[in-house]
């Protein structure tokens, strides 16, 4: 990915969607090391976009 890309409202809210239902699934796992991955990488991916977002504001 192009390190000024921001995907646009839709792109990023289906992004979002699919990684709260990878965590939900990770949850009702009972698997801890899958929880944790589930919720890292969308943490990481919610704060790349912030960061992209607002670069240059």
């Amino acid at each position: 990915m192009h390190p000024r890309y921001v995907p646009t409202l839709c792109q990023r809210n289906e992004v979002a969607i699919r990684e709260h239902l990878a965590y939900l699934g990770s949850l009702t796992s009972g698997d801890v090391a899958r929880v944790e991955a589930a919720c890292g990488a969308h943490l990481a991916s919610a704060k790349e976009t912030l960061l992209r977002s607002t670069v240059g504001q």
